[in-house]
């Protein structure tokens, strides 16, 4: 948990809420056989964080809704032997193309049968992603997909 809080880059590629609480859903060691063919012992760790909106924090988000809604989201984060960030999977909870698209997905799924069909929402643009110092070299870069 204090490694998202002391890694700024991580914390802004997460768009986590720093004011509101994150699970860590678990952390486990790992063995997989490496590209070179030489076993690699990392440790994966998995975090979540969600929360409930009001009608009007949703819509300074960017959500079209008259209700409260809930958002979620969260990551995996693999570590090397040595500590060392190597991979890092995320889901931003503070995305607002990704908590539309969540919104429109329960909205379709709860809507009657003989419902007309809702408009098909923009597609989402493509996410930048602050890269790491450049005095880290690219070897020991860690890679994030979001």
């Amino acid at each position: 948990m204090r490694f998202l809080w002391e890694n700024p880059t991580l914390l802004a590629a997460a768009r986590i809420d720093p004011t509101r609480p994150i699970a860590v859903e678990r952390v486990r060691p790992t063995l997989r056989v490496g590209p070179d063919g030489f076993v690699v012992s990392e440790i994966g760790a998995t975090f979540t964080q969600e929360f409930r909106l009001s009608a009007a924090e949703a819509r300074s988000l960017g959500l079209a809704t008259r209700a409260p809604v809930f958002i979620r989201g969260g990551g995996q984060l693999r570590f090397d032997e040595g500590g060392r960030l190597s991979f890092a999977a995320l889901k931003p909870i503070l995305d607002p193309d990704r908590q539309r698209a969540k919104l429109a997905a329960a909205q379709l799924a709860t809507r009657p049968a003989n419902a007309a069909a809702p408009p098909v929402p923009p597609q989402p643009s493509p996410r930048k992603i602050a890269a790491p110092p450049s005095e880290v070299s690219a070897d020991r870069r860690p890679t994030f997909h979001p």
